[in-house]
């Protein structure tokens, strides 16, 4: 099938994770300005929101196991199996946006309503869930506060050591599961099936030259269309008519792809509390999202994207922190080696399989 990737879905996308990582960092440095930041852990601490957690966790560990028994099952299994992919969706919503609710109601309401935050943002997490099932433009509104509790709950507990080295091991991974056992590309395939948020898929219709593409390929997406009997629509006889193919432009991305950029900035903030280095570590990240797109872009096949935004990530909170006298020069060389180490990995593997696929 030919595929194409057009620069308005990029900039859909990039648009997303700058408001992710902005809004995101907005709500945690004012936490941190208003002196909150104990509070918030004493909520998240509190016994019950530990009880809470153990409830979703127990729910999660439920549906989990439900969906495994009932893979294989068809027809009624197919549309059990769909509700189960709900349930799921709707725990994670609730396990995330609860925290970005709760940080958020801890700055614009007065202290000593704990049980009042709770229910607040547990019913805005609920009402969430409803927004997203009945109307599809709330989809992507779920899944930016979505990753927004993820980055702003996992940058609170973590020490800006340990994100950095936990960010080190997801972008390792995020290679063997995507170029080895591809099945970060089978889990993603599954998940655009279900239209859940934990991957937000960006595509429009696009009519190219058929001269900008080689006469075999034209006519293996001709046949495919004619096999799929997309020939058939009075759109697509239309610009085919013209000389032109219909295709379909599209880019997917996790949510740990937004969410985890943001965990590195709110922890090296909550660390340090540099506006500059959390600032330049946004930045960071951003250079290495379109990094990535660019990869895709040149080779139209499914590429990791946490091992470039590690990359940037640890590239340019090492400068940072050097430029503020945070760490030694050895010490940003260690932060300028992985990046590069990791980013370079990346590069010969994707060639590597590229020349393997006869792309290039």
């Amino acid at each position: 099938m030919l595929k194409v990737i057009e620069t308005r879905e990029i900039v859909a996308v990039v648009v997303m994770f700058l408001i992710v990582q902005f809004a995101g960092f907005l709500v945690a440095s004012l936490t941190v300005y208003t002196s909150n930041v104990n509070i918030v852990i004493g909520r998240l601490t509190s016994p019950a929101t530990v009880d809470l957690s153990y409830a979703i966790d127990a729910v999660l560990i439920s549906v989990l196991l439900l969906m495994l028994l009932n893979r294989h099952k068809r027809h009624g299994g197919e549309i059990w199996n769909h509700r189960l992919f709900l349930a799921f969706e709707s725990c994670v919503i609730v396990a995330t946006a609860f925290f970005a609710f709760l940080f958020f109601l801890t700055i614009v309401l007065p202290p000593g309503l704990q049980w009042t935050y709770l229910f607040i943002a547990l019913g805005a997490s609920l009402l969430l869930i409803v927004l997203k099932i009945k109307t599809h433009m709330a989809r992507n509104a779920t899944w930016i506060i979505s990753s927004i509790g993820v980055g702003l709950v996992l940058g609170f507990y973590l020490n800006f050591k340990y994100a950095i080295i936990a960010l080190a091991f997801l972008a390792l991974y995020d290679y063997v599961a995507v170029f080895v056992t591809k099945a970060m590309t089978k889990v993603a395939e599954k998940l655009a099936d279900e239209d859940m948020i934990f991957l937000v898929n960006e595509e429009d219709l696009e009519a190219i030259p058929e001269k900008d593409v080689s006469a075999e390929e034209v006519a293996a997406y001709l046949s495919y269309l004619h096999e799929t009997k997309e020939d058939k629509d009075p759109l697509f006889k239309k610009l085919l008519s013209f000389g032109r193919l219909p295709v379909i432009t599209q880019i997917e991305i996790g949510e740990g792809d937004l969410g985890l950029p943001l965990m590195a900035a709110v922890s090296i903030y909550s660390s340090f509390q540099n506006l500059f280095v959390a600032l330049f570590t946004i930045c960071g990240g951003a250079i290495g999202l379109m990094a990535a797109f660019w990869f895709l872009k040149r080779y139209k096949t499914p590429l990791p994207a946490i091992p470039p935004l590690f990359s940037f990530i640890a590239i340019s909170s090492g400068i940072s922190l050097r430029v503020e006298g945070y760490i030694s020069t050895s010490l940003l060389s260690v932060f300028v080696a992985a990046g590069i180490l990791v980013l370079v990995f990346g590069m010969v593997l994707t060639l590597s399989r590229m020349r393997k696929r006869h792309v290039i």
